[in-house]
């Protein structure tokens, strides 16, 4: 209120402001994206584990999306298979020769084989860790830094799982920072 207008006790409404040009919102979609979690998630069909270690196999060339369904697999199939067989698509795909996002599918592969319950013996773990080992050659990946790191972590997930193993760990994790 104005001085002027207090003083003469006659009250004007304020005029209403002009909020028509909003009124174009109230008309459109919602335009937020839905979110993976919203939707209902469609199970993913993937071929048996023995197929896609077939399919993944050296000397064919490895297929990612062939690692990602065996990652998948691992985790849903059982039996889980021999670390024997399963070491030849690991040391391939994580080999330092493969492209990086091979490389960090074979890496998924590694960690997923390590946490299905797969019982590793100290010959097997060793096999294993010397995939680790060979990658401290390799140039540092920001794609293949964190599922090498998991794979790692699933190799190693109790304290009992690395006895033997301190040393070699530590080498390889110093190796690892100076990349």
């Amino acid at each position: 209120l104005d001085p002027e207008d207090a003083g003469s006790g006659e009250h004007r409404p304020r005029p209403r402001a002009n909020t028509s040009f909003l009124a174009w919102r109230r008309n459109m979609p919602d335009a937020t994206p839905t979110s993976l979690a919203s939707t209902p998630a469609v199970p993913i069909q993937t071929l048996p584990i023995d197929s896609l270690i077939q399919l993944l196999e050296p000397p064919s060339a490895p297929s990612l999306a062939h690692a990602r369904s065996l990652v998948s697999a691992l985790s849903t199939q059982t039996p889980a298979p021999s670390p024997a067989d399963l070491l030849r698509i690991v040391s391939s795909l994580c080999s330092i020769e493969a492209p990086p996002s091979i490389q960090a599918a074979g890496f998924d592969v590694f960690s997923a084989f390590c946490s299905c319950g797969s019982n590793l013996d100290a010959l097997d773990r060793s096999a294993y860790f010397d995939v680790l080992r060979k990658t401290s050659e390799a140039e540092w990946s920001q794609e293949v830094w964190e599922p090498r790191l998991k794979a790692l972590n699933a190799l190693f997930a109790t304290a009992e799982d690395a006895d033997g193993f301190e040393m070699d760990v530590l080498q390889l994790l110093r190796a690892w920072a100076e990349q």
